[in-house]
C-alpha cells in the first residue's frame, strides 16, 4: 500500500509540473507575437523573426519549475542545439509574459555577401559571433510595478550568468 501512495504522489507531482510547463508555453506563445509584432533579430538565423526565435529556443525544459510561484521561470534550450538557450518569466495569473533571455550566438550575414551553391543557385554565407549573447526583453506593462519589472530583470540576468559569459543586450518592450 504505501508503495501504491508514492508512485500516485510521484505521477500527480508530475503531472502539476508538466501542467505549469504547458501553462507557461501557452502564455508564451499567445502573447510573444502581440508583443514582438513584426520585430526582427539576429540570432542563429540572420534577420529572423523575434518570436520565431523564441519559439525555437522553447525546447526542452532544462530544470525544475519551482511549483507555488505565480511568476516562474522557465529555462529551456533549442532542441539539437541546447548551447542556445531561453529563460522566461510569467505571470500565471494575468497569463502574460513579464521578461525574456535569450543566450544565442549573434548571427549575421557574412562579408562575403552572396555566394553561389553547389547547383549554381544564390546562396547567403552566415557568419556567427564566438561570444554568445544575452538578450533581455523587459515587459512593461498598466499595472505591472516597477517592482516586479526590476526584480524579472534580476533574475533573467541571474538566469542568464548561470549559462555562461555572454554581452548583454537589454531591451524594454511597452505594451499599453
Amino acid at each position: 500500500m504505501p508503495l501504491l501512495f508514492l508512485l500516485f504522489f510521484l505521477s500527480t507531482n508530475a503531472l502539476a509540473r508538466a501542467s505549469i510547463e504547458d501553462s507557461i508555453r501557452e502564455i508564451i506563445e499567445a502573447d510573444s507575437p502581440g508583443i514582438f509584432r513584426s520585430q526582427r533579430m539576429d540570432s542563429y538565423i540572420p534577420d529572423a523573426l523575434a518570436s520565431q526565435t523564441i519559439f525555437e529556443l522553447m525546447g526542452p525544459a532544462q530544470t525544475p519549475i519551482v511549483e507555488g510561484s505565480s511568476e516562474p521561470l522557465l529555462d529551456a534550450c533549442r532542441l539539437h542545439s541546447c548551447v542556445e538557450k531561453l529563460g522566461a518569466i510569467v505571470d500565471l495569473n494575468r497569463r502574460v509574459i513579464l521578461g525574456l533571455a535569450l543566450h544565442h550566438y549573434h548571427c549575421h550575414d557574412g562579408s562575403a555577401g552572396v555566394s553561389q551553391g553547389s547547383a549554381g543557385s544564390a546562396s547567403r554565407a552566415v557568419e556567427c559571433d564566438k561570444t554568445p549573447t544575452n538578450t533581455i526583453f523587459i515587459v512593461q506593462r498598466p499595472g505591472v510595478t516597477e517592482a516586479t519589472e526590476s526584480g524579472t530583470l534580476q533574475r533573467l540576468r541571474a538566469w542568464a550568468a548561470s549559462k555562461g559569459d555572454g554581452r548583454e543586450k537589454l531591451h524594454f518592450i511597452r505594451m499599453l
